[in-house]
């Protein structure tokens, strides 16, 4: 029995991540792709679990058959998963919100929790049932080892099988389920599984009811009917449908890079890249194609080579090759992009990638131009809103050197961001002025055409950047162009000086703080803009929060330890608190840096989409490996107290190396280092469970709080982190918040150590 419900709890350990992927990859979409609420999402499922552990584990120490309310778990999370998943597309036009409509983070976190609720607090609650189901099956075995040593055993191989399980979840997601199978095909091939695993342990207990053995028998079978009869395809077709109600939905597919829908309304053909539309054919916006598409090539005097990066069809590159050009390259990250633009073809795409000018190139243009030099007479950026951090790699400081070194002499950078005719808010203020502020260190000279979307230029060529309105005119009728706006009224009012200086004037009170890749200040202000329309008091929150800084932080950090030695430090129970807040410590650590190496995956890479199944899944292996490690050891171990202190400082230590490296990481060492984080906390919680209980008897309770302080601590981390800490203060010094939380815990365990001692029982 005892090995079945290890496998259990494996297969829940599996199921858990499963759907944890693909909860967020569906959650992405419905989000527009901004990773930021990965925090909230995250935050959301670890906090549920922690209530479900604290609280249902409080109560199975009182249940008469503690096997049976595992199993009626178990199944309970099959049930509800499916029925997520469907939430995920669907809930958003349940509650009133069209498909084109934004969600600030309030929307965002009660959205997310109320999805994620059924799933993550039944699976919070499996590992308290778990533990002590299997400590009540190890009784009268190892009659040498002392029963406390027996409840820390248990604890450690519930934690380590549930953490086996989550690295094969991941591998099989990653690898097997999402390039063959839709998402609900994949829920319901899960779902058999938690059904099986619960079918064998009720017949192999003797004590399950009646009710329990006939429910464990016809749900798979319906399950199992309702996959016979193609019910899982209808569900996938059905959900995307009312997701995307007012459009008539064409296609829907998922890349590598992420998922890319097309739509039509009203003859009219949307692309939609994570839910953000990012090309329109075949009539786009003509005022912003005629201009961003010629007065860049207009300004240069000769321009020959051009490279468009993302978003060039269906447009802009149809007004590009109105000048007498040698090449185009155009780059665009995903293959599928313009696979279904191809798929889904209009006069205009057509004849733009037909050209033979135009070369498609689907690669990082991060890479691309890294690797070459005086290539290009313009570089045009087509993505005009730093909304994610995927589109925020092309804003950066780092970003624009690279583009000044693939610039031919008298080159020019071209690009868009959000603006207004009238009022700039704060947000778009300080948003326009990060990204200047990175452009102005790399660039001698740039101009800037305020209006609805302000057009930049920069280049090292005074005169290049000083063209007016005439001889704009004048080389336009030199090319034979012929626009519906670019006329010489329209241009002299766009390039009017006052227009200028009041643009220039706004941004004086604007933010000093420059975008650069492991900083994404520009992002962070898009939100708050973002929050500011669809959420006004949430924006304003954000507003305050945008001016935090790692002074106030460890201010905070200093009070908030020093008033739990205060409270705790004559208690009797003060040893205990301590290792419950240096598990708090441990869950905010293991949190917070793995949004540190998911976001610098994305900021790195650019495909987060494809490989967060993979990173997380390291980070469960790491903590697997630690875990079952420790609980391996705990049979041997005579002095945990020293342990336990030298896995605090090897976090500490973890959490200064990551940022001083993440630069040049690979994709091995983002793999690597995710290992080596979780390991340290699936070390550190076995450990810490032997060296705070006492009483076998309230193993379900005491690992319960334990798991619930853990993951208190990783939501805390994920909301923090996630909205607040890392666009704001940047990646280096949100890992020196971490450093800092564990120096004060690091404190208070050396001031409890004589008692920590004692608690340990050695051999």
């Amino acid at each position: 029995m005892r090995r079945a419900l290890l496998i259990a709890v494996f297969i829940s350990g599996l199921s858990a991540m499963v759907a944890q992927i693909l909860v967020l990859r569906e959650l992405l979409v419905t989000f527009y792709g901004n990773e930021f609420t990965i925090g909230i999402i995250l935050a959301n499922w670890v906090v549920l679990e922690a209530l479900g552990a604290s609280f249902l584990g409080r109560r199975v120490d009182r249940l008469k058959n503690k096997l049976d309310g595992f199993v009626w778990l178990q199944m309970f999370f099959s049930i509800a998963f499916p029925i997520a998943i469907y939430l995920c597309r669907t809930l958003k036009q349940d509650l009133g919100i069209t498909s084109g409509e934004g969600l600030g983070f309030n929307w965002v976190f009660l959205y997310s929790c109320l999805i994620v609720f059924p799933l993550s607090f039944s699976h919070g609650a499996l590992f308290s049932f778990g533990c002590r189901v299997y400590h009540l099956f190890s009784q009268g075995q190892d009659k040498n080892f002392p029963d406390q040593r027996k409840a820390g055993g248990a604890v450690g191989r519930i934690y380590a099988s549930e953490a086996l399980g989550t690295i094969l979840g991941g591998i099989a997601l990653t690898y097997l389920f999402i390039p063959r199978l839709n998402s609900f095909q994949t829920v319901f091939i899960i779902a058999l599984l938690n059904l099986a695993v619960c079918l064998v342990l009720v017949y192999l207990s003797r004590t399950s009811g009646r009710i329990l053995k006939a429910v464990a028998v016809i749900l798979p079978a319906v399950v199992l009917c309702l996959v016979f009869i193609g019910w899982p395809a209808k569900i996938h077709q059905s959900s995307i449908n009312k997701q995307w109600s007012g459009y008539r939905l064409l296609d829907y597919q998922n890349s590598i890079y992420g998922n890319v829908a097309v739509a039509t309304m009203d003859g009219q053909h949307s692309f939609f890249s994570n839910g953000v539309p990012i090309i329109i054919t075949p009539s786009p916006d003509i005022a912003y194609v005629e201009e961003f598409g010629n007065i860049p090539l207009l300004f240069h005097p000769r321009p020959e080579q051009i490279l468009i990066i993302n978003s060039g069809a269906g447009g802009l590159i149809n007004q590009m090759l109105k000048h007498p050009l040698r090449r185009i390259d155009y780059l665009e990250l995903d293959p599928l992009i313009i696979e279904m633009v191809k798929r889904y073809p209009t006069a205009l795409t057509e004849t733009e990638l037909a050209d033979k000018r135009v070369d498609v190139k689907n690669v990082d243009a991060r890479q691309f131009i890294s690797n070459i030099s005086d290539a290009y007479d313009v570089i045009m950026i087509g993505l005009s809103e730093p909304s994610d951090l995927q589109i925020n790699r092309f804003f950066t400081e780092e970003f624009f050197s690279l583009t000044r070194k693939a610039l031919k002499k008298g080159g020019i950078v071209a690009f868009t961001l959000p603006g207004s005719e009238t009022y700039l808010r704060q947000e778009l203020k300080d948003l326009n002025a990060c990204v200047l502020n990175g452009l102005k260190k790399i660039y001698g000279y740039v101009r800037i055409i305020p209006g609805d979307r302000n057009l930049i230029l920069a280049s090292e060529w005074q005169d290049i950047i000083k063209t007016d309105p005439d001889l704009i005119v004048q080389r336009a009728e030199e090319r034979g162009i012929k626009t519906n706006i670019l006329s010489l009224p329209y241009l002299n009012y766009r390039f009017h000086p006052d227009r200028l200086s009041w643009f220039l004037d706004t941004l004086k009170d604007a933010s000093s703080q420059t975008n650069r890749d492991f900083t994404p200040r520009a992002v962070f202000s898009y939100s708050a803009y973002w929050n500011a329309q669809f959420s006004p008091h949430l924006g304003k929150v954000l507003r305050v929060l945008g001016n935090i800084n790692l002074k106030t932080i460890s201010i905070l950090i200093v009070i908030l330890v020093g008033m739990v030695f205060l409270f705790y430090s004559v208690s009797p129970r003060f040893s205990k608190i301590a290792v419950s807040f240096s598990i708090f410590s441990t869950g905010f650590f293991g949190m917070l840096i793995s949004l540190v190496l998911i976001f610098g995956f994305q900021i790195v890479y650019g495909y987060l989409y494809y490989q967060i199944g993979i990173l997380i899944t390291a980070f469960m292996a790491g903590i697997a490996a630690g875990s079952i490690s420790m609980t391996a050891y705990l049979k041997r171990i005579r002095k945990g107290y020293p342990v336990f202190l030298c896995l605090e400082f090897l976090i500490i230590c973890l959490a200064v190396a990551i940022p001083l490296l993440i630069a040049g990481f690979n994709q091995a060492l983002f793999l690597v280092f995710c290992f080596a984080a979780g390991s340290l906390v699936g070390a550190e919680f076995p450990l810490a469970n032997q060296i705070y209980l006492r009483s076998p008897d309230r193993l379900g309770s005491s690992a319960g709080l334990l798991y619930g302080t853990d993951l208190l601590g990783g939501w805390l981390a994920g909301m923090l982190g996630g909205i607040v800490f890392l666009p704001v203060l940047g990646l280096f010094k949100t890992c020196l918040i971490i450093v800092i939380l564990k120096i004060g815990t690091l404190i208070m365990l050396l001031i409890s150590g004589k008692d920590l001692k004692d608690l340990i029982v050695e051999k």
